[in-house]
């Protein structure tokens, strides 16, 4: 891939209008991804360096090698004439030594750390350099473990971080060699994290074990494969959402962070599923914890609000939540600090 065709690319796939005003933290790991989506944006605002900030979050370990990474991503910013922040964990916030536990109190670090960012310097949106790769490795991890239809969609292309900061990845229509293409051709180097061979994180073993014996033994184009299956239940997730939406302002009658009353009339005609879909809708339009509940607490809800003999008068949720039923109305409470 040419730097020219990266880049039309990249402006098609993040439109310059959409961000071209408003601040945008870019977060850097050093890797081939990170620092790509960093040069890229940078190439395309002819006003880098006013709005672009770039953020490293250095996890505490891998040493000499870590502090390599940290010299580096400054070093790039700095060439790049774009401010520059940079934060070290500590134990109370990493503080597992390895595997898959590890990562995730490490992602969560790092992305508090770059909201605090984002808030300090007033950007809009912070921009990650997940690509279509990673994509069908979060897919495929998610069939492993276990999904629902929403889990298929994979990583998505935007999601809320809180209220008027937007977590975007423009690079996730790229894939990883495309990425590593466009660096060569412009000479630009990059940091290789000896970590992410190891076998000890789920990802690694799917990326460099699992996928490659896909692709030998059953389909060359197996990532392509995953990747029109993230497509296909998105286009359907996002249809079932719709529907749900609907079925929501038929049956609720009042809700706020605290309390939500709902006519389950509503909900008699439908099924099993649909009625969960419209309790999730629910959950995401209040903005109530859903972090907690599997599809089976989905379907106590259902059975429980659409219970026409009214066997159980009331019933615990996760979170704290506690649904009643009076009459036909069903009433879930909860307090705003629950999660």
């Amino acid at each position: 891939m040419t730097a020219p065709h990266f880049l039309n690319r990249l402006a098609d796939a993040w439109p310059y209008a959409e961000w071209q005003d408003v601040v945008v933290v870019v977060a850097v790991s050093g890797g081939a991804d990170s620092t790509a989506l960093l040069k890229g944006l940078a190439e395309i605002h002819p006003l880098a360096s006013q709005w672009l900030v770039a953020a490293h979050y250095h996890h505490g370990v891998r040493g000499a090698e870590a502090d390599a990474d940290e010299t580096f991503v400054a070093q790039l910013a700095t060439s790049l004439n774009i401010p520059f922040y940079c934060k070290r964990a500590d134990d109370s916030e990493v503080n597992f030594d390895t595997g898959d536990g590890f990562e995730a109190a490490a992602r969560a670090a790092r992305y508090d750390f770059l909201l605090q960012t984002a808030r300090s310097t007033g950007a809009r949106f912070v921009a990650v350099a997940h690509t279509a790769d990673d994509r069908a490795e979060t897919i495929l991890q998610r069939i492993l473990r276990g999904t629902g239809l929403s889990g298929l969609m994979g990583i998505p292309r935007t999601r809320e971080l809180t209220a008027g900061i937007t977590l975007i990845r423009p690079l996730l229509a790229f894939r990883r060699d495309e990425v590593r293409e466009y660096l060569c051709e412009c000479g630009q180097n990059w940091r290789e994290d000896a970590s992410n061979l190891l076998f000890d994180y789920t990802r690694n073993r799917i990326r460099h074990d699992l996928l490659p014996k896909l692709a030998q033994d059953y389909n060359a184009a197996v990532v392509d494969a995953l990747l029109r299956l993230g497509n296909l239940a998105s286009d359907a997730q996002l249809a079932i959402q719709d529907s749900a939406a609907r079925q929501l302002e038929r049956g609720l009658l009042y809700g706020d962070e605290c309390e939500i009353r709902f006519d389950t009339t509503s909900l008699l005609d439908l099924s099993q599923f649909m009625v969960c879909e419209v309790f999730i809708e629910l959950w995401r339009r209040f903005d109530w914890p859903r972090q907690r509940y599997g599809r089976d607490d989905w379907r106590r809800l259902a059975l429980f609000a659409t219970d026409v003999q009214k066997q159980i008068p009331k019933m615990m949720l996760p979170a704290a939540v506690l649904a009643e039923r009076d009459r036909e109305q069903l009433i879930l409470r909860r307090t705003p600090s629950a999660s």
